[in-house]
């Protein structure tokens, strides 16, 4: 009997370079390491790059590693971070990243814990490469007194030492351009850069949930610290009408899964119809007994304040054909780039434990509809969203492999994603957004009179003025009886379908066809005239109700609010409008 069965291990090594590890992202692995092991210790966060003439090196204040450890780390395919909520994935990530960045150069690790050795590890990547060999190659030993003093001075100097020990790893390279030039591509503006164009590839945009201090030290230039990129820190001041966080629930049975949306108590879900699924959410009736919860995806969306893209002081309608009204904040980190940054902005980002993994695509929209309208564009592009959960790593995670993890965490399929999960988030950011353009429109309603009034009124006054002139002319003596005064002129209307007199108070609206469909419509009376207010910021005339005038058929039921107001105030003055945006203004709170 003959048996089979083995890896060829120098096929493996040159596989280490089509897995998806360009330099930049094995940089992001090494990063995501360090931080697991930060993660670990409660310590002020730091890492460090460190560019010398002759080495290139990279510390943090992490855990650090024992004998046992290191051992682990260089064994491919071992789970490492097992029921940890960390950031590995596969346990392959730092022997390719190391391999890679060290241009297969000899590298050398040394690292501490409390209480334990100092450990150094030697990878000899030219030895391993040449003779197509892994196992076995790799050494650990402890660090001599000159590694070790070196290894506990620049952490004492860099006030990493936050226990009684010195503790952590090191990472050296010998020096190489290319890793050089990477390193210090993270820490200028994205557009100056020349390889690190796409934030994906960027440490402060993939990492910019976390709170650690990132240095950059050159043996000849100024030191840096890199700024973070995270959209939704900071008070909630900073956004339009604050912004939304919701739970979507992961349940699986069968191999089937299901996402529940929780809003006001109730659950939500994209349910199927025929042989697909609903595009909208609907309530779920009935319990989930028989299905396990797995997970929990917390959805964030809204949109900092800019007064670029909206003043409140001084409000005025957003501009869907303008190209470079993206938020100040999003182009400091984002660039300039119009592709990278429609399509950054236009994604959901998806964010496992803390790292920005990639990009999801909004289902049934395209990027190219973005500028189809003002409200539109807002939606597609200016108001964000970001998907996190934080899974235990494990090779068989449900939610990892229903988000479509890869063994290289920077390769993600968005395509892929259920578009039951992606239609619900869709759901959630379309109500935050619609929440935000109302306010956009109250503000923009508060604003001077329209152009049409003004011009109505100028009109009005110079009629009055010539009128007063011809009096004066035709009138040489005083009249025994005052004359009754002339009819005013019936005021201006967009659409007559008849040409009598318009009697407001009298006349009749046909039903609003569609009003139904309207959410949790508020009715509203004043001064005699009905209409609905509801919650995506359109005005209804109500069945059996008053309308201002015919023109209102002009703009058609659920008519804009500006434009309705611009009727009112045309029709009935200025300060029934006024009264009408304050009672409006109670409806939306």
């Amino acid at each position: 009997m003959r048996t089979a069965g083995s890896i060829d291990e120098r096929g493996y090594l040159k596989g280490f370079t089509r897995r998806g590890f360009t330099t930049p992202r094995c940089l992001l692995e090494l990063v995501a390491n360090s931080l697991d092991s930060m993660d670990k210790v409660k310590c002020n966060k730091k890492l460090i790059f460190y560019i010398q003439r002759s080495c290139i090196r990279m510390f943090d204040n992490g855990v650090g590693m024992d004998s046992n450890d290191s051992e682990s780390m260089f064994s491919m395919h071992r789970e490492n971070h097992s029921n940890d909520a960390s950031r590995g994935v596969s346990g392959i990530g730092a022997k390719p990243a190391l391999s890679i960045l060290s241009e297969q150069t000899k590298v050398y690790i040394y690292s501490h814990k409390e209480g334990d050795q100092y450990i150094k590890i030697t990878v000899p990547w030219d030895i391993i490469h040449t003779s197509g060999q892994y196992t076995g190659m790799i050494t650990i030993c402890e660090m001599n007194e000159d590694e070790k003093k070196k290894y506990i001075e620049e952490r004492t100097i860099y006030n990493m030492v936050d226990g009684k020990e010195a503790i952590g790893t090191t990472i050296e390279f010998g020096f190489n351009d290319k890793l050089k030039d990477i390193i210090n591509e993270n820490f200028i503006n994205i557009d100056v850069a020349e390889n690190l164009k796409n934030p994906l590839d960027r440490i402060n945009c993939v990492f910019g949930c976390e709170k650690v201090t990132i240095m950059y030290i050159h043996y000849e230039n100024p030191t840096k610290v890199m700024e973070m990129y995270n959209y939704f820190e900071g008070p909630t001041a900073q956004y339009y009408k604050s912004f939304k966080i919701c739970m979507i629930e992961h349940w699986v049975s069968n191999g089937k899964d299901r996402f529940i949306w929780i809003r006001e108590g109730k659950n939500f879900e994209i349910q199927r119809v025929g042989p697909g699924y609903a595009k909208e959410p609907t309530e779920v009736i009935g319990g989930l007994l028989g299905w396990i919860k797995v997970g929990i995806y917390m959805v964030k969306v809204g949109l900092r304040v800019d007064t670029k893209i909206f003043d409140d002081e001084n409000p005025t309608e957003l501009n869907a054909a303008s190209t470079d009204r993206y938020s100040r904040y999003d182009r400091k980190f984002i660039g300039t780039d119009n592709n990278i940054v429609q399509n950054f902005l236009y994604s959901y980002k998806l964010i496992r434990n803390n790292q920005l993994i990639g990009l999801i695509p909004p289902p049934d929209v395209t990027l190219g509809s973005a500028r189809a309208n003002a409200e539109t564009y807002f939606k597609t592009l200016l108001a964000q969203c970001n998907i996190e959960y934080n899974p235990l790593s494990t090779l068989d995670n449900h939610q990892d492999r229903v988000m479509e993890i890869q063994e290289n965490k920077n390769q993600l399929t968005g395509d892929a994603i259920p578009k039951i999960f992606t239609r619900l988030v869709k759901a959630i950011k379309d109500v935050q957004c619609k929440e935000i353009w109302n306010y956009f429109q109250m503000k923009l309603a508060e604003v001077a009179p329209s152009e049409s009034e003004s011009e109505s009124e100028s009109e009005s006054e110079e009629e009055e003025e010539e009128e007063e002139e011809e009096e004066d002319k035709e009138a040489p003596a005083p009249a025994p009886a005052p004359a009754p005064a002339p009819a005013p002129a019936p005021a201006p209307v967009t659409e007559v379908e008849e040409s009598k007199p318009v009697q407001l108070e009298e006349q009749n609206v046909l039903s609003a066809l569609g009003a139904t469909l309207h959410r949790n419509p508020s009715n509203v009376e004043l001064n005699g005239l009905s209409f609905e207010v509801c919650v995506d910021g359109k005005v209804i005339g109500m069945e059996n109700g008053v309308v201002l005038s015919t023109s209102i058929k002009s703009y058609g039921h659920g008519t804009n609010l500006k434009s309705y107001l611009d009727t009112v105030r045309q029709e009935c003055g200025d300060e029934k409008a006024k009264q009408l945006i304050k009672v409006m203004s109670e409806c939306f709170q």
